[in-house]
């Protein structure tokens, strides 16, 4: 498998598009008032519509690619926003991502670089080096988030 490559589409409701796109401008707003100090990547805070994004988890396609979610104590589902990212690295290992808003950000880890559509979904190497790059024009990309572990 191709860390970062698109492996799938799921179609994501309009209501979660515009709670996603709605949160992502939130978190947009707050990073500007901070002149863009603040931490380059947020956990959403809690709402009801989350739960309906983590249920489009496509865990069959998931598993054939050779994985199924984390069960260490603090993996669970996470919706996050980012206005763009230095080219960095964190410590998940694979993380499976589904894009809920994008208006302009480009992916990147390794070969692989795009920008993402709402619904596509890749798996990602936290621990390689990985950015979001933002265009002139772009605010927020907005996904949601599940650490993952082989099948044992």
């Amino acid at each position: 498998m191709e860390w970062g490559k698109v492996q799938g589409a799921i179609n994501v409701p309009a209501h979660l598009r515009a709670s996603a796109q709605a949160a992502g401008q939130v978190a947009y707003a707050e990073a500007k008032q901070q002149d863009f100090c603040g931490d380059e990547v947020t956990w959403l805070p809690d709402a009801a519509w989350h739960a309906e994004c983590a249920a489009l988890f496509p865990e069959e396609a998931v598993r054939q690619l050779g994985y199924e979610p984390a069960t260490k104590s603090d993996a669970q589902f996470r919706v996050y926003s980012t206005h763009g990212t230095d080219p960095h690295i964190d410590g998940d290992g694979a993380v499976f991502v589904l894009v809920l808003a994008n208006d302009g950000l480009k992916f990147k880890q390794g070969k692989q670089t795009h920008i993402t559509n709402v619904g596509e979904w890749y798996i990602f190497d936290d621990c390689r080096t990985h950015t979001v790059n933002a265009s002139r024009n772009s605010t927020s990309y907005v996904f949601l988030h599940r650490a993952l572990e082989p099948i044992r």
